[in-house]
């Protein structure tokens, strides 16, 4: 039986697995409290039913996203990996990754104009200042 250390070797890219010492940069990265808290927000927002729309961004299909509005940890496993394996329509997960990336590309563009930020101005009659007394 594989570690979980060689499953996750898998996944990354290539250059990164001729690493002498990528298991231990691994091992540093899961025991990271930076991980730890993505994995517990992560964890949480699935739970509660709050990851379906970011999952469905990102392509994920449809019985997977489904399974994560609903909250169910082990159905989103299940559908995730029925759809990584092809059991699902792959023509449905495509689609949406596209348009994702095609969305994030046009929230890059607005970024880069340089537009001046207009400040927002004091109602009539109102001066800037709110005379509040600070502890």
């Amino acid at each position: 039986m594989r570690t979980f250390q060689d499953r996750l070797l898998n996944h990354m890219p290539v250059e990164d697995k001729t690493a002498p010492d990528t298991k231990k940069a691994l091992e540093d990265t899961v025991r990271s409290p930076h991980y730890r808290q993505a994995a517990n927000t992560f964890g949480h927002a699935l739970s509660t039913g709050q990851m379906a729309p970011v999952l469905e961004r990102f392509g994920i299909s449809e019985g997977a996203a489904q399974a994560a509005a609903s909250g169910n940890l082990l159905e989103f496993a299940r559908k995730l990996t029925e759809a990584e394996r092809g059991l699902e329509g792959a023509q449905s997960t495509k689609e949406p990754a596209a348009s994702a990336s095609e969305e994030t590309a046009v929230e890059v563009q607005d970024e880069d104009t340089e537009e001046p930020v207009k400040e927002p101005e004091p109602k009539r009659g109102k001066t800037d200042d709110d005379e509040m007394d600070l502890d």
